[in-house]
């Protein structure tokens, strides 16, 4: 099953344009993410995962309010974590279900 986090009504309702909620890690840049080197986190590219971005950044945030040194380095894995959870509710049934119903202009929901 896809898991997606965001759609537009003016997409396709099969979910080819809509943003994957996460993409998994590996060595294989040009289909996995690359954590904290991740050129499509940077780009903020809309088929990559939305949680990977959010953590990208989050993290980058979260160590950029201290110098360097241990505050900052404690700071980034925090901030990324941070990302990563904070949609974890959209991986249940019920927002996807909600999710393909807004896209799908002739879905009714009850």
């Amino acid at each position: 099953m896809n898991f997606y986090a965001h759609t537009h009504p003016d997409h396709p309702h099969d979910g080819s344009k809509w943003e994957p909620l996460f993409t998994p890690y590996g060595s294989d840049p040009d289909t996995l993410c690359q954590r904290e080197h991740c050129g499509k986190c940077r780009k903020l590219l809309s088929h990559h995962g939305h949680l990977n971005k959010v953590a990208f950044w989050t993290a980058q945030f979260a160590a950029g309010m201290f110098p360097s040194g241990p505050a900052c380095e404690a700071a980034y894995p925090w901030g990324y974590l941070t990302g990563l959870w904070h949609d974890l509710g959209k991986f249940a049934p019920e927002w996807q279900t909600y999710l393909a119903s807004k896209a799908d202009p002739h879905s009714q929901t009850t």
